[in-house]
């Protein structure tokens, strides 16, 4: 009766939608986080940025995650930040 049951049927697939993509999303996002899948990325594009030597046998890139404030956004002495703000890149 005047398109009510097309409009129910539009709202459960919405719905469905909505939940798998949110359930796809978190399921990523967990095996990112458990294989460190975003430092890695960070650390191979900042290598591809940063390429080149400062000092004689010392890459660019080591210098910049030696860095304080860098060092300040890690996980630990030898762990690599999965997110570096603009400002600090600056």
């Amino acid at each position: 009766m005047f398109g009510l049951e097309t409009l129910d049927v539009l709202i459960g697939l919405m719905t469905l939608y909505f939940v798998f993509a949110m359930t796809c999303t978190a399921i990523v996002e967990a095996i990112s986080a458990w294989t460190n899948l975003r430092s890695k990325n960070l650390v191979a594009a900042l290598d591809e940025l940063f390429s080149g030597e400062l000092a004689p046998d010392k890459q660019f890139i080591n210098q910049f995650f030696e860095h304080p404030l860098v060092q300040s956004l890690s996980k630990g002495k030898h762990g690599r930040p999965s997110y570096i703000p603009s400002e600090i890149v600056a």
